[in-house]
């Protein structure tokens, strides 16, 4: 395997487990997989939440204008350079690693503009990787002859998958959860994923919160707990 092969390997590995390592802490307390029971020591399931400050609300449709323009524009910078060019051969490993490793970094960079940076790194790498290995597995199931075209059509999937992976997930919603045993915890998670949709759920009118107990969702995606007693 290439150097840069290599790489994107360690990339895609770090990446995927910090993925599920966010996306535990975002799920506590909602689905029993995720929830500590108060008897082992856990804080228990969600009992309701409140919604904080937004981030993230610009809308869907110049966040895919802005993530298709540059994952396809490097894209086909690429290929037009490996066409052009005799020492970037597309049949090789190099272009391909190089197209996903530009592609996830400019698309993490845009997302954190609106979300943190390793969410945004992970549905980046997450995006692409799944695209570009369907895509590339339907296109050989089809009969997609040659090396070279085959890395083409991953490419280009791949770039179109990470383009939509960080538009419609890595914009952000703040809530702030409080859990059966009395304990808090404010979370920021992706707008349109399914925990935003399930800590909505749980929003109480009546649970009031001070702007400060949001700080913690707002700077990092880790739980961070108030003590319990705090006045709500």
């Amino acid at each position: 395997m290439e150097p840069l092969g290599i790489v994107l390997l360690v990339a895609v590995v770090l990446g995927l487990l910090a993925l599920v390592f966010v996306e535990r802490r975002c799920w506590d307390g909602l689905v029993p997989l995720a929830t500590t029971p108060v008897s082992r020591g856990g804080h228990g399931a969600v009992v309701r939440t409140a919604a904080g400050p937004q981030k993230g609300e610009a809308f869907l449709s110049r966040r895919l204008a802005r993530t298709f323009a540059v994952a396809l524009a490097l894209t086909a910078l690429l290929v037009l350079l490996a066409v052009f060019v005799p020492a970037l051969d597309l049949a090789g490993a190099a272009v391909p690693s190089l197209g996903a490793l530009l592609v996830i970094a400019a698309l993490t960079a845009l997302g954190q503009e609106e979300g943190h940076a390793w969410r945004s790194f992970g549905w980046a790498l997450g995006g692409y990787v799944l695209a570009d290995a369907a895509v590339t597995a339907l296109a050989m199931l089809l009969g997609a002859g040659g090396t070279a075209l085959l890395n083409g059509i991953g490419m280009s999937a791949g770039a179109i998958g990470c383009a939509l992976a960080v538009a419609v997930f890595v914009p952000q919603r703040t809530y702030l959860r409080q859990y059966e045993d009395g304990a808090r915890s404010a979370v920021r998670v992706g707008a349109f994923s399914l925990v935003a949709r399930a800590l909505a759920a749980k929003l109480d009118a009546g649970f009031q919160a001070a702007p400060a107990e949001f700080e913690g969702a707002l700077s990092h995606d880790f739980m961070r707990v108030v003590p319990r007693g705090r006045d709500e």
